[in-house]
């Protein structure tokens, strides 16, 4: 690692670990530099538990989610005994990619595309063709299986075998959610999957904080859930929520209130009275991201045409300003401002980069009086 590496990396320690009111953005290098980005995934995304999927979109036999966490293939399967796995999705053989990047759906196999080597749906090697006189060890070829866990229909996957539990981890959410029980969101509606120009954290920081929507969004989401109402409820280095208004003409008799959810490193969530939709981002390299986006909906409450649109309007306009933000990077002064208190959630996603990347102490959770009762 270079002289110019380790300083930028200090910076980040330093940056990453500070607290409102002396919080101030990421230095500039760190949503540019390979070698922070590798670091990242090695500690970060293989490191500990990422949201892969709904669980709602793997309902049947061999239903899979095939993604890349860090450097590593998983796909994520409905076994014929109805069990969630996690599995490599790297053939023993060859190391050939098994399933298709996305969902879909296997029936009863996995087969390789190479030389067909082909899988049970629990990750057992089954048939080898054309071997000769050579003898194939099939005990010895599984495929490797990593924990998963759900939670309240969400799917996550830890690649490292070492996180504590999920539902450890999470347990303190439920106390802050108090619009409604996230169960009972319970069918699962697709979203698109898109590729910014930005890095991971660039696209994580501008999906979860409200500071940007009266400016980027001015006529889209500015008019249904505006800047002024956002605010922070509670918070850590483990999980965040904030909240704010929608206003009447989306179909509710009064304006309603609605929750972000930020679960780092990849997940932020919308939840509303009839719907509980979220982004969720895979790291590509350091200027690029894919970016996965679904929904749980709730007693048939399906999006129309009209609220797609709506929705792809917003998207459109964050992807503009990431990619945007991202070009600003380069910039040769590489040092951030000051983050403001209603980018608080901002610093929380920074908290949680210093607790994994540097070892440095978890922050305890961090409430404000607000309440959705308080501002009703």
């Amino acid at each position: 690692m270079s002289t110019d590496d380790e300083d930028l990396l200090s910076e980040y320690r330093r940056t990453a670990n500070s607290q409102l009111p002396n919080a101030h953005c990421l230095p500039f290098g760190a949503y540019t530099c390979e070698t922070i980005f590798h670091r990242e995934m090695e500690s970060i995304f293989e490191g500990g538990w990422v949201f892969v999927a709904a669980e709602a979109s793997l309902s049947k036999q061999g239903d899979y989610c095939a993604i890349n966490i860090g450097r590593i293939p998983v796909a994520v399967i409905r076994g014929a005994d109805g069990q969630l796995r996690a599995l490599s999705n790297t053939c023993r053989h060859r190391g050939t990619p098994l399933l298709d990047t996305g969902l879909g759906n296997v029936n009863k196999r996995i087969v390789c595309p190479y030389h067909a080597w082909s899988y049970s749906l629990e990750g057992s090697l089954l048939g080898v063709p054309f071997t000769g006189k050579q003898e194939v060890n099939k005990a010895r070829h599984c495929l490797p299986i990593y924990p998963v866990e759900t939670w309240n229909g969400l799917v996550f996957v830890d690649v490292s075998g070492q996180a504590p539990p999920l539902s450890k981890q999470l347990s303190s959410v439920s106390n802050y959610l108090p619009i409604q029980q996230l169960d009972v969101f319970d069918a699962f509606e697709p979203g698109k999957t898109e590729y910014w120009s930005a890095n991971w954290k660039v696209v994580m920081e501008n999906a979860m904080e409200s500071y940007h929507l009266f400016k980027v969004h001015r006529k889209t989401l500015e008019t249904v859930t505006p800047t002024q109402n956002a605010y922070y409820t509670a918070g850590c280095s483990r999980w965040a929520l904030t909240g704010g208004t929608i206003k009447s003409f989306l179909g509710f008799g009064k304006p309603e209130h609605y929750q972000l959810l930020m679960l780092p490193p990849n997940f932020v969530a919308i939840i509303d009275p009839v719907s509980f939709s979220w982004m969720s981002v895979i790291p590509r390299h350091a200027g690029e991201t894919e970016v996965q986006s679904g929904s749980l909906i709730y007693n048939g409450h399906g999006s129309n045409r009209s609220t797609r649109k709506f929705t792809d309007r917003f998207f459109a306009e964050d992807q503009w300003i990431c990619e945007r933000v991202q070009r600003g990077m380069n910039s040769c002064s590489g040092k951030g401002g000051t983050l403001v208190e209603a980018e608080r959630i901002v610093v929380d996603f920074h908290h949680f980069l210093a607790s994994r990347l540097f070892g440095c102490p978890s922050i305890p959770i961090y409430r404000t009086s607000t309440s959705r009762e308080s501002r009703n």
